[in-house]
């Protein structure tokens, strides 16, 4: 791993991994990324309504 020799390198990834946390798990994120997949349950569980019938 390159970063863990250059200290300017593993500075960079030091002070932008808190913001990337930030923006990957920020509520408004994540609710989306729930949304769609309740989104896409419901589409699924849909289409297969009658199957077992």
């Amino acid at each position: 791993m390159a970063v863990l020799s250059d200290e300017a390198g593993r500075r960079g990834v030091d002070e932008a991994g808190p913001a990337a946390v930030q923006e990957t798990f920020s509520l408004e994120r994540v609710g989306e990324q729930v949304e769609k997949m309740y989104e896409r349950t419901l589409s699924t569980a849909s289409s297969h309504d009658g199957c077992g019938d």
